[in-house]
């Protein structure tokens, strides 16, 4: 029983002191995990979506069309208040360039967090390539990203929600390129 209690205990701290560090990342598996105000992120197992999709421009204009990596993780689902279902979830969309700087300049971060729709504060987000590496045959490429970004409640400020941080990391993910041949083939897509 009081192996229990100290196992016990022993998580409910780690999940209030979630840090990217290199110490903490080289004790972790898997290709994902993140913290929402210290709170670990219930993603599901095997649930995470990556790829490579052509975003269209904006209806009116103001943003133009731009290959995009979209990668999103699921989370448990679970019954709010009004005894709907909620599906939990994290989307990243970071602008692809084929040089892929370590900073992208164009990112897009959003969450569905306890029954409440969040967004990332462009000042507050931070979102760094952490490794990319193509195939040999340029099929494929990997990917690895950690982000550290303050969220906003999509009600703000009417539903009295606090902003959230969310840190994380995505590790290694492999993602198909839509065509088939070399790197240079994406400039058309």
């Amino acid at each position: 029983m009081k192996l229990f209690t100290l196992a016990l205990l022993w998580v409910f701290i780690t999940g209030f002191t979630y840090r990217i560090d290199e110490g903490y990342k080289a004790n972790i598996s898997g290709p994902f995990i993140a913290s929402i105000s210290g709170d670990i992120f219930p993603a599901q197992e095997g649930h995470l979506n990556a790829s490579l999709v052509n975003q269209p421009p904006s209806l009116d204009g103001r943003r133009p069309a731009r290959k995009v990596i979209s990668v999103f993780m699921n989370g448990t689902p679970y019954l709010n208040a009004q005894g709907r279902p909620f599906n939990q979830n994290i989307l990243l969309e970071i602008n692809f360039d084929e040089a892929m700087p370590e900073e992208p300049s164009v990112y897009a971060v959003s969450m569905q967090y306890r029954s409440v729709v969040y967004s990332v504060i462009k000042q507050n987000g931070d979102i760094k390539i952490s490794g990319f590496a193509w195939e040999p045959d340029h099929k494929h490429f990997h990917l690895s990203v950690e982000f550290n970004c303050l969220m906003r409640s999509w009600g703000y400020p009417v539903d009295n929600q606090p902003d959230v941080t969310l840190q994380g990391y995505v590790k290694d993910v492999t993602i198909a390129c839509p065509y088939v041949g070399v790197a240079s083939a994406l400039r058309s897509f």
